[in-house]
Formats: C-alpha cells, structure tokens, sequence
C-alpha cells in the first residue's frame, strides 16, 4: 500500500540564484521514518511545488555504493522559496521511468538522455591499450560528438592520448597516466558499486587504482561519482566528484601543465589565426592567454556540425588552489590543472575531493551564458526540512 506524505522545503540561500539544477544531500527514506512510514520513497513520485501549486523539476536518488542520497530541483531563475515536496512511500523498493540511462556493457557505459544517445564512458583498463577511463563520444548540442579521441582519431600517432573527456596526471609519485604506452603508468579499474538511472538525474560511482610505472603498487585509490542531468542538448551538464586517497604512503602530484580534468575538441573546434573557435577564460583571457592562468572556468568554443557549440570546465570554489590554473595545449585540448606550477603531496591515510563541472552549450561564451551558469554553480545551497507529515 502506497503513503504520501508532503515535506515543507527551503533552499539557502533563496536569493541570488542564476537558474540551473541544483543538488542538495537529503535522506528521504531516514526523514519519513521519523513519523512511522515503513518502506522505501519512489524515486518516480517525488513532486516538488511553490506553496501556491506551481510545479518544479525535480529528481531524487537514493543512496548507493558510496553516493550519497540527493534531491536535485532544476529551479528557474529568481524563484521565491520556501516549497512543498510530496513523496509516496512503498512496502519495497520499485523502478521508476527513466530520463537518464546508465546502462552497462562490454567495456563500456552507455548513457541516455531522454532514449537518445548522449555519451560512452570507456573503462575497459584490462585492454593493454586502454590505460585509464575516458569519455568519448559525448554528443554536444549540434548533434555530433564534441570530443575527438586524440590528435589523428584512429591512428596511435602525435597525441593521440588525448582522448575525449579525461582524468589523468603526467608526473606523480614513480606515475604517470596522462601518456600512453609501455613507459607509463595505469589505472586500473576495480568495479561500479553505484550504477543510477533517473527522470531527470542518473549517476555512476566507480572506484579505480592509480598504478605506479612497474604495476605492482598502487599510488593511491580513486573514487569517482559522475552525475548527469536530463536537460535540453542545448545545455547539458556532466558533474564529477573524485575523491583521491592514499594508503601506508605519501604521493606527491609534481608541477605539470597536464593534468587533471581534460577534454579534447574536433578539430573543426580549435581556434586557427582568424577561423575556428576561441578560447576565453573566467579574467578575459584568449586563446594562448589562458595557458597556466588561474581561473574559475575555461570554455571553448567554436563551429561544429554547422552550428556554433562550446564547452566549459567548472572548479568548484572548494577545491584546493581555488581558482585553478588551467590547461591550454596548443588551444586543441583544455583542462583544469591544480598542480600546473607547484607540487602538492597528500600526506599516508588521507583523501582529498575536488569537484568539477562540464558545461556543454549552444553558442559561443556570451550567448551560452557560461558566467551566470558559473555563478549558478558556485552558489553553496543547503536546505532547511520541515517535518514530513501524511496525506489522505
């Protein structure tokens, strides 16, 4: 038998917001005990509303294999809060319909957007010649992919590791998995323990091993939560949360330009003389201007299957060495690059979460509105729950 109850909300701060989906920790299945409800919340019935009925997109997880449980509301610019959420809770737990397919296969993670194909994720790292995990293709808002998979697309020539949407360093403790080959170092693979389809929000965590050069150790353990969200393809998102952690030893990420969130672009894409695309930071920046400058965010874009598409790179104001130095290589591939001028060494037992953000959008940097999504993502929200109380 089905119980709905309705649970008053408040987002903090409810001032300032810029629009865009918003994340929120928040326990449904915990704060509906709490009043005697047995059972699990149907992600499928979670409805969120102003008090005056007006309805909002909103989505909700529950926890899972090192995620936590989160509510993410899609929430218009400049709404007045506080709002009423209304859940049905059932004996066991139910599917609900799905926006955002994670579906696995061989090797790979197919994800959908409203059944359409919107990105792979490759991580098959038992294959000699698939050393770390990477996105490719992710399918920008013109309809064609918006990352290349290396220099010369099918050929292991020039910089061919660069490979799609990436996360990789060139120069830690005896490793190396930004190159590719015999000389360098691995990450391994272990397993997905959290695999989240959704109406409106999907989600993967997947724990990874980063090798030393000769494979017999591990430089330190990787957790990885990858958050997509079912929007327009004119504006799409992909959240990363990585946590990294070391075990009976210190690493230290030595100063490298290349690391540690990277995508790289079609070449129809990269800023050519007077053609192509353009590169512009968060301070103003252009093109070659932006390499190893600090900045909130990095876009690029350009032309791409005849229209006019780009891609950000978010740091989250928490991370560390905030806002960060970014990568510019030959303004083909970007990337966000935290030890860019100085090393860092995570001391034995500990962890360290960084948090990223990658915007994809129609237009080039103004017409995106790549700032004021910026601003949308900084903002720290939390929210003040009310006590759930039955409906009849």
């Amino acid at each position: 038998m089905l119980r709905r109850y309705e649970i008053p909300l408040r987002l903090i701060p409810d001032v300032g917001f810029h629009g865009g989906p918003t994340r929120a920790e928040l326990d449904l299945d915990t704060l509906v005990a709490h009043v005697g409800a047995r059972g699990h919340v149907l992600p499928d019935s979670v409805r969120l509303h102003t008090v005056d009925g007006r309805p909002l997109a909103a989505d909700y997880l529950p926890g899972w294999g090192g995620a936590p449980p989160v509510l993410v509301v899609d929430m218009p610019p400049g709404l007045a809060r506080p709002l009423r959420l209304e859940v049905a809770v059932a004996p066991s737990p139910l599917e609900g319909g799905e926006g955002v397919e994670v579906r696995p296969g061989r090797g790979e993670l197919a994800i959908r957007i409203d059944r359409r194909p919107f990105a792979t994720y490759r991580f098959d790292t038992d294959r000699p010649e698939l050393p770390r995990p990477y996105f490719h293709p992710i399918v920008g808002p013109s309809g064609v992919p918006i990352t290349q998979d290396g220099e010369y697309p099918g050929r292991r020539e020039g910089h061919f590791h660069h490979t799609g949407l990436f996360i990789a360093h060139q120069n830690f403790t005896d490793g190396n998995n930004w190159q590719i080959g015999p000389n360098f170092s691995r990450m391994r693979h272990r397993d997905f323990p959290n695999l989240q389809s959704g109406r409106r929000l999907g989600r993967f965590v997947e724990r990874l091993d980063w090798l030393d050069r000769a494979g017999s150790a591990i430089a330190c353990e990787e957790l990885r939560i990858v958050y997509v969200y079912a929007r327009p393809p004119t504006s799409r998102y992909l959240d990363f949360e990585i946590a990294l952690r070391t075990l009976q030893r210190p690493i230290t990420f030595n100063a490298t330009p290349y690391q540690l969130l990277a995508i790289r672009v079609p070449d129809e894409m990269v800023p050519r003389g007077e053609g192509g695309g353009a590169i512009v930071n968060s301070e103003g920046q252009r093109n070659q201007e932006t390499s190893g400058q600090r900045a909130r965010w990095i876009d690029l874009s350009g032309p791409l299957g005849g229209k006019i598409v780009g891609v950000a790179l978010f740091d989250a104001p928490t991370n560390f060495r905030h806002p960060t130095p970014c990568l510019n290589f030959e303004n083909e591939t970007i990337g966000l690059a935290p030890t860019y001028h100085e090393p860092f060494t995570l001391p034995e037992n500990r962890e360290l979460w960084l948090r990223y953000r990658v915007y994809l959008h129609e237009g080039n940097v103004e017409t995106g509105k790549v700032a004021q999504e910026y601003r949308s993502y900084s903002v720290s929200v939390e929210l003040q729950v009310g006590a759930p109380r039955p409906l009849p």
